[in-house]
């Protein structure tokens, strides 16, 4: 077996005291180290179970978390899966399908092509309108284009049971300020606003999605395979990034719960996450620390390291602007927008410009990027439910004038991303493509499609990633610095 090595640590070295799954008592499980069943960090030793190009096989077979995680921490974190579709819609107020299949009813599951968006006028009122332009044949001057796709069904999509718990616990207690920024003091855990309405829903809806609960709060090891290529669609960037983080406020999983200590409770910090790259060669060990906070007037901290130099570098928030290695992404952008909101820095007005569905694409595993003409093949999408919200940037200073996000509505995710430039014009895309894991009612990131509509340029990444418990000092400069050269 592929990942027999990964599993025999797994099975070896995991010791816990006796609990019962989903239950956050007395018997709290003594968790395992993360390094002693995912034991690599190298993304090209993972990403061998799926090649890069023309594989159907599934990167979720060949690391499926039954057997990838020690079964009593796999225990802990799946519950009943009918209870928690049943728990969710009781927060939010609905199921998915109750509000989908309104616009353009005869557009029903099935197979379709790129042909037929011109030939359905429904089919292409369904698609984000600035990512219309993908469905076409492959071919310069962007990779990721998609011919052919799959509308399944609508299915419900919640959140695992001690999201839900905290959501409902906590209904209520989070508030904004009287300029609509968030007041981390009265956060305690779960999504603050799952119902959002009244004054300041935009602000409301913006702070669901900082604060989200992809990857288990947070709480991983990542994997990312990135290619990016140039207008001519020739590859200029072939790498790999991994990552760990930790969840530091609203923490629901594991000990410690709620705040992960005084320091993240007082200063408003809710996650902490290194990055490094593994390849390519010349770059390698370059990493990335990141610690955010929800205080408005408390600026996130990024930190680079750059191995050749042996140095890390203190961003500034105008650093946070700059492309990630080139790429078609800013580190404002991370997971749709990980961008200080502030009063004084970089100030928005937001505004919902919209709620209607659209049919957005979900990682099912068989995906794959074509060898010839870089399409994106076996895309499975399904009718969802979003809020549309728009944030117009109030300093000419900022890279984006304007940011549009899709956010489902049921998940509370940002799905679909565009950024203008200061003159109004597109500059960037952002896809999201998750993965639904149903017995954890567990979101993660399985494809990320970005576009550079000035420059021309695309990227795509395939990650993998599992769920991970560090502590505050393993997610540190420490950690970056012991890849370096």
């Amino acid at each position: 077996m592929k990942y027999s090595r990964v599993l025999a640590c797994s099975l070896t070295l995991m010791l816990f005291v006796g609990f019962g799954p989903g239950n956050a008592s007395a018997e709290d499980p003594v968790l395992p180290h993360p390094n002693t069943y995912m034991t690599t960090s190298d993304g090209a030793e993972v990403f061998r179970h799926k090649k890069p190009y023309d594989d159907d096989s599934s990167i979720y077979d060949a690391y499926p978390l039954d057997k990838v995680l020690p079964k009593k921490l796999y225990d802990w974190l799946t519950y009943d899966v009918e209870k928690m579709k049943d728990a969710w819609a009781e927060v939010v107020g609905f199921r998915s399908p109750e509000l989908v299949g309104k616009i353009a009813p005869e557009v029903t599951p099935g197979k379709y092509t790129h042909e037929d968006i011109e030939r359905l006028p429904g089919l292409k009122e369904l698609i984000f309108p600035k990512m219309r332009e993908q469905f076409q044949p492959g071919g310069p001057p962007y990779a990721g284009n998609i011919t052919e796709f799959e509308i399944v069904p609508t299915t419900p999509k919640y959140w695992s049971m001690p999201i839900i718990e905290a959501t409902k616990k906590h209904r209520g207690t989070a508030k904004l300020d009287k300029q609509g920024y968030f007041m981390p003091e009265t956060y305690e855990g779960g999504y603050p606003f799952p119902s959002p309405t009244g004054e300041f829903m935009a602000q409301k809806l913006i702070y669901n999605t900082k604060v989200h609960y992809l990857h288990w709060g947070m709480n991983q090891k990542l994997y990312v395979r990135v290619k990016a290529f140039n207008k001519a669609l020739n590859l200029d960037y072939d790498g790999y990034t991994y990552t760990e983080g930790a969840r530091l406020l609203g923490r629901v999983f594991v000990p410690p719960y709620g705040p992960f200590d005084k320091r993240a409770k007082e200063r408003g910090e809710w996650r902490l996450e290194f990055g490094v790259i593994t390849a390519p060669r010349d770059v390698y060990g370059t990493g990335f620390l990141y610690l955010y906070s929800l205080k408005a007037d408390l600026l996130d901290q990024v930190l680079v390291y750059l191995p050749s130099l042996r140095r890390y570098r203190k961003m500034t928030s105008t650093d946070t602007q700059d492309p990630i290695m080139g790429l078609d992404q800013i580190y404002d952008d991370n997971y749709g927008l990980a961008q200080k909101l502030s009063p004084k820095h970089f100030p928005y007005v937001y505004e919902v410009i919209g709620e209607r569905e659209f049919l957005v694409p979900f990682a099912h595993g068989s995906e794959y990027l074509t060898s010839d003409t870089f399409e994106m093949k076996n895309i499975k999408m399904e009718r969802r439910p979003c809020y549309i919200v728009q944030l117009n940037q109030q300093d000419s200073n900022y890279v984006y004038g304007r940011r549009v996000f899709y956010i489902d509505k049921e998940l509370l995710t940002v799905v679909f991303a565009e950024n203008y430039n200061q003159k109004q014009t597109l500059y960037r895309t952002s896809c999201f493509l998750n993965h639904f894991y149903p017995d954890m009612g567990a979101l993660v990131q399985g494809w990320l499609m970005l576009r550079d509509h000035i420059d021309l340029h695309s990227t795509i990444s395939d990650y993998f990633v599992v769920p991970a418990f560090f502590k505050r000092k393993e997610v540190s400069m420490r950690s970056m610095s012991r890849f370096g050269k």
